[in-house]
């Protein structure tokens, strides 16, 4: 389940509207808190982000390479750093 929600906002994210796609040099894209047709809860005034999309980044980065690391998903580490870097870039 784990990969298939990663696939949807990380890997595909993008592509499906969840992230920008300028990274400014640090790794993934900013994300937004909404696709921009579909607004769940917080506003999103020209795909303004708020620290609840990014920390939902970091953590989806934190356990994709915890859960690489110890075998249970296939996939490269490093994911945390990049978002940490996308993070710092805001």
């Amino acid at each position: 389940m784990f990969s298939s929600l990663y696939d949807d906002v990380v890997t595909n994210g993008v592509k499906n509207g969840y992230l920008s796609s300028q990274t400014n040099g640090s790794g993934f894209g900013i994300p937004y808190h909404a696709v921009e047709t579909f607004i769940v809860e917080a506003p999103d005034y020209g795909h303004e982000t708020t620290s609840e999309a990014m920390s939902y980044i970091v953590w989806m980065a934190a356990m994709h390479d915890v859960l690489a690391t110890k075998g249970v998903i296939s996939g490269s580490k490093g994911d945390l750093a990049k978002a940490w870097n996308t993070m710092e870039a805001m």
